[in-house]
């Protein structure tokens, strides 16, 4: 290692001393200094924690209107509620009385996110059946803490599709 860092320094002195003295140069030499190289590690991106609020804040900033309701009562009713510390429903009106919902549950332990993905899935199929109208899904709004369900009627889906692309991962 020690002769693969001199071999350099040994080649770079020839290469200024023969400049010097073909008169390429002034007649003070300057040292080589060489440096060790700094060698940086990629920085490992840091997802940051987002909060029902963010996705409040986002539908703010989309310019819609909307009421909260916290979910507490309906995330106690999960098999996997024990995943989940906080849920808020966001509700934007739709036509004829419907709502466009954004639900955010807040997940203490988003590991089991898969467990949770399941179970709502499952509930979808009963939705779906009951109301043929009711389209439902996920939204990647880029943060592992949060599960981020929507849900409207077909009547509504060109406003959902804004209110969605508002909070979605940009």
């Amino acid at each position: 290692m020690r002769k693969n860092l001199l071999t350099p320094v040994l080649c770079a002195s020839a290469i200024v001393g023969t400049l010097v003295l073909s008169g390429c140069g002034s007649n003070a030499v300057t040292p080589v200094v060489t440096n060790t190289p700094v060698v940086t590690t990629p920085a490992t991106p840091v997802l940051s924690a987002m909060t029902g609020a963010d996705v409040g804040a986002k539908l703010t900033a989309g310019g819609f209107t909307f009421t909260a309701e916290d979910q507490a009562s309906k995330i106690a009713k999960l098999t996997s509620k024990d995943a989940i510390s906080k849920g808020t429903k966001f509700k934007i009106k739709g036509t004829d009385g419907n709502n466009i919902d954004i639900t955010v549950l807040e997940l203490s332990k988003p590991e089991k996110a898969g467990e949770i993905k399941k179970e709502i899935d499952s509930q979808f199929v009963v939705v779906k059946q009951i109301s043929p109208t009711m389209n439902t899904g996920f939204i990647d709004v880029g943060a592992e803490n949060l599960f981020t369900i929507f849900s409207y009627r077909t009547a509504d889906k060109d406003l959902a599709m804004k209110i969605i692309s508002s909070v979605s991962k940009k």
